[in-house]
């Protein structure tokens, strides 16, 4: 099954895009088209290693910046997360990604996060505390295409979140490739 889309920037100079968790089979990204005006630009790709739950989401409302849930102790501040609102809520959301910073010291019962949350969180969205796994140099360029049979390899049912890093101005024009399932014996 194929994916495709486009990176997300929020009024930053920081773009990213983020590929869905549904058990699909692994994320492999295939094709990225990227600008940044940074001559040193750097693609960025996270897995992920830990992640909570929501379970308390009437405290977490479109706005807020704490997230509650169990789990939170493997968290520390600074960690870029992303948070997974899974079914639908009030904004219409299904499967939708959101990028995000922890701040602070979280606790074993919630994060403080470093920007508001976009949207609602419902029961069972999750947050997954992401770490970096390669850098994808854009070679000066300020405008790049890149492809492969295989740019990366994300993880089976998790996120994976690719940053590309700007000056004052980037983004991610395009990310395509194809939810991979190994072959059987």
């Amino acid at each position: 099954m194929a994916f495709s889309g486009i990176g997300v920037s929020n009024g930053t100079p920081l773009s990213y895009f983020i590929t869905s968790a549904r058990p699909a089979g692994i994320p492999r990204v295939q094709a990225i088209e990227a600008y940044s005006d940074k001559a040193t630009a750097l693609l960025k790709f996270y897995y992920t290693t830990n992640s909570s739950s929501v379970t308390n989401p009437a405290t977490v409302a479109a706005g807020t910046n704490t997230v509650w849930g169990p789990q939170f102790t493997n968290f520390a501040a600074n960690d870029i997360i992303v948070i997974q609102y899974k079914g639908s809520n009030s904004a219409g959301l299904f499967d939708f990604y959101e990028r995000n910073k922890v701040s602070g010291t979280p606790t074993a019962s919630n994060c403080v996060l470093t920007w508001v949350s976009q949207y609602p969180l419902n029961y069972g969205d999750s947050v997954y505390k992401m770490v970096s796994g390669a850098t994808l140099p854009m070679f000066g360029l300020t405008n790049s295409s890149k492809t492969a049979s295989t740019l990366y390899f994300g993880q089976e049912a998790k996120p994976m979140l690719i940053e590309l890093d700007a000056t004052t101005s980037g983004s991610i024009y395009s990310v395509s490739g194809e939810f991979w399932r190994r072959p059987r014996p």
